[in-house]
């Protein structure tokens, strides 16, 4: 596991919620602190606000993907088509092993509680550390 997601684990083990711990992280790379990213991803937590929509862990990781990729550039569709195609495959490797992308699917229907997302957590987190990884030895 790479150390972002350990620190993502402890995060979300010490009370964070599944976004927060995601992006903490990332913060330094986004140019956030710690601080900012706490209150900028809370919101995510349980699918928006616990309403189980979009995986907030995966909000977290499609903010980190776009951030990387992203030229910045309105109008930039060539840019645009390239993030879009690294959030499909981070989305889609985490609905591979999930089911589903939404928390109420995510969850099986369960509704979010504290610390059942873990795992959830862990693999959102690796998914980006894997495709930095993939990105810096493209560029190497």
């Amino acid at each position: 596991m790479g150390d972002k997601a350990k620190e993502a684990v402890r995060l979300y083990a010490k009370g964070c919620t599944c976004a927060q711990s995601v992006l903490v992280p990332f913060a330094d790379e986004l140019g956030l602190d710690e601080d900012a990213a706490l209150k900028l991803a809370e919101g995510y937590g349980g699918g928006f606000a616990a309403t189980q929509e979009m995986c907030g862990a995966m909000v977290s990781a499609t903010a980190i993907v776009s951030h990387r990729y992203s030229t910045g550039v309105p109008g930039d569709l060539e840019g645009r088509a390239v993030v879009f195609g690294k959030v499909r495959a981070a989305l889609g490797e985490f609905e591979q092993k999930y089911h589903g992308v939404t928390c109420f699917d995510v969850l099986k229907g369960e509704r979010p509680v504290p610390f059942k997302c873990a795992e959830k957590v862990k693999d959102a987190a690796l998914i980006v550390e894997k495709m930095q990884k993939e990105s810096d030895a493209a560029t190497a």
